[in-house]
């Protein structure tokens, strides 16, 4: 389970577009919010990741790319992310790659509700097991009193 002050792991995982995107690469530089969910399109899921929608020309305003993980295929994280007008990258965490490594894996097998906040490519900080709602309020939060 990755730590306050850990790199982001080396793992190279799908977007919702099938491309493969090299996660250490892409947050190297600046700040990265990294929420994850259970179920790509589901109750929960959709107020947590609408929310992120929602807030992110205030995150990206405060220096933060904003980008979404779960265990779903590429193809759901696509239809989901046209149907709700997502303007940030999904990532399909099929293999559980970027979950273990992060430490986003429930008991159950399913991604856990979290988000995580990296800065050139260390983890600033970090809040598991999150209320769908608060986690983007407290990811703007953050974002607010840090800004880069």
């Amino acid at each position: 389970m990755l730590e306050i002050g850990q790199p982001v792991p080396d793992v190279t995982l799908p977007n919702d577009h099938g491309k493969q995107v090299q996660v250490k690469e892409a947050f190297a530089k600046g700040g990265h919010i990294l929420f994850t969910y259970p179920k790509a399109d589901t109750p929960g899921c959709n107020k947590q990741s609408c929310g992120f929608r929602d807030s992110y020309e205030k995150l990206q305003k405060l220096g933060y790319h904003v980008w979404g993980a779960s265990f779903d295929p590429p193809n759901a994280q696509a239809a989901w992310k046209a149907k709700n007008n997502f303007q940030y990258t999904l990532f399909s965490d099929e293999d559980q790659k970027l979950g273990q490594a992060v430490g986003f894996v429930g008991d159950s097998g399913m991604a856990r509700r979290c988000h995580f906040i990296f800065r050139d490519g260390v983890l600033v900080d970090a809040q598991r097991d999150v209320d769908p709602i608060a986690s983007f309020t407290k990811s703007l939060e953050f974002a607010n009193a840090n800004k880069i």
